[in-house]
């Protein structure tokens, strides 16, 4: 199962990216570790699995809920 996901090292386009939503989300309480992770999937256009779902919403991620 662990042999179908990608590893992805992190890099300046992240890092733009995580500033871009910070700066746009700012007045949202919401967790920089969120917002850092949404960066990386928007930044490499990847799917975010997790529980908790609500938690990347805000983002428009792609979310698969397992």
């Amino acid at each position: 199962m662990w042999e179908s996901f990608l590893v992805i090292n992190f890099s300046k386009d992240h890092a733009r990216e995580f500033g871009r939503l910070k700066l746009q989300l700012q007045k949202k309480e919401l967790n920089v570790n969120d917002i850092l992770i949404a960066g990386v999937v928007i930044q490499s256009r990847s799917t975010i699995i997790t529980k908790n779902r609500k938690d990347f919403e805000p983002f428009g991620v792609n979310i698969e809920d397992w």
